[in-house]
């Protein structure tokens, strides 16, 4: 692809020997390239996934009716293509099993396909893209709406590359999430992440064999699932294997990060931690696990830590604890910049704080 020679290691080549208007011209070219599917209408989108989660019945449906929220004896991978709605707010995630209902207003799986893992890794190698990303969710995610996350979040940012989702068993069984019964779950969910870091590895090992390049975003508890794989990975795989890594809300101890952050640093490129001191879901992680948890914000060289506690207020319901911003259009415009190849500093919105605040940077809202 043009644009992966343009941004951003030809950027300077490219100024030294053009003049401003045919520079100018290539910029503009190069990105209109880029972004090659504009998203302006309602249209069906590929998501691939992997998971562990438990399954009933006919394995090719994506729906909860076949993908539990317990552990299963291996890997099932497939398809979705979801057909995503352009007639609502950025971040929503409305559905409807009615075939009928209005697909400019709500999310839909048009189809969907199920493969063995040698026809996934041949599915992402034969993808005309050069880069893939991996899309992790976090606690309390049934797999339809891991699905509908996962193409809202490609869709509104109009990412251009293949996208996986990783699928954990998230979710509770049929009770209400009040109380004691909410505290079980995030325990079940809790030990149902730290089953499924060896899951994950075979993932990103699948994507890393495409030599492909390779992004991963994870939102809340799935971290717990991510970071342990990639510090196991680290001294097998090649140094930077992936090149964005970004960290939304991460439920994961400050203490347990800083043991592998040299790991981590080895193998992404880049790491940025979107995350909030206001954050009611961490605060309560925080008791329950007694310990300070990286997505209330904690500073870290080499580490670009954004505060966006300025942008986190509830989206029609969506992140009512201050949780969920990671699907909403300040985070999605920031990663889609981010994506390009951008500095912090360098982005939209984007101003300098003061380590006092635990964070390097904060989106303006």
């Amino acid at each position: 692809m043009f644009w992966k020679y343009l941004w951003p290691l030809g950027f300077l080549a490219l100024f030294a020997c053009q003049t401003p208007k045919s520079n100018y011209d290539a910029i503009k070219e190069g990105l209109n390239n880029r972004f090659h599917t504009p998203y302006i209408d309602s249209q069906p989108y590929d998501v691939y996934y992997a998971t562990n989660r438990s399954t009933v019945g006919n394995a090719t449906a994506c729906n909860n009716s076949v993908y539990g929220v317990t552990t299963g004896k291996d890997l099932t991978f497939g398809v979705c293509r979801v057909q995503v709605p352009i007639n609502r707010p950025v971040g929503s995630l409305s559905s409807s099993s009615d075939p009928n209902s209005d697909t400019q207003i709500n999310f839909q799986i048009a189809q969907q396909e199920a493969f063995d893992e040698p026809a996934f890794t041949a599915a992402l190698a034969a993808s005309t893209s050069d880069e893939i990303l991996i899309f992790v969710h976090g606690f309390n995610v049934r797999f339809e709406e891991a699905v509908y996350r996962a193409a809202q979040l490609g869709f509104d940012g109009k990412y251009q590359g293949q996208l996986v989702l990783f699928s954990w068993p998230a979710g509770a069984v049929d009770r209400l999430l009040q109380g004691v019964y909410l505290l079980q779950t995030y325990k079940e969910n809790k030990a149902n992440a730290a089953a499924s870091i060896e899951a994950f590895k075979r993932v990103l090992t699948a994507a890393a064999a495409t030599k492909k390049r390779i992004h991963v975003v994870v939102h809340s508890m799935g971290h717990q699932v991510v970071l342990p794989a990639l510090a196991d990975l680290a001294g097998t795989f090649p140094p930077k294997t992936i090149q964005e890594l970004i960290l939304n809300a991460p439920d994961f101890a400050v203490d347990d990060f800083k043991k592998i952050l040299p790991a981590i640093q080895s193998i992404a490129a880049r790491t940025t931690v979107y995350c909030s001191p206001s954050d009611n879901a961490l605060a309560a992680s925080m008791r329950v696990n007694g310990n300070a948890r990286l997505g209330s914000c904690s500073i870290m060289d080499g580490i670009d830590t954004i505060d966006v506690s300025g942008v986190d207020t509830p989206v029609l319901g969506l992140g009512g604890l201050g949780h969920g911003y990671y699907a909403g259009r300040p985070i999605i415009g920031d990663v889609t910049q981010l994506l390009l190849g951008m500095e912090a500093q360098r982005r939209m919105f984007i101003k300098r704080t003061v380590p006092a605040l635990q964070s390097n940077f904060a989106l303006r809202p």
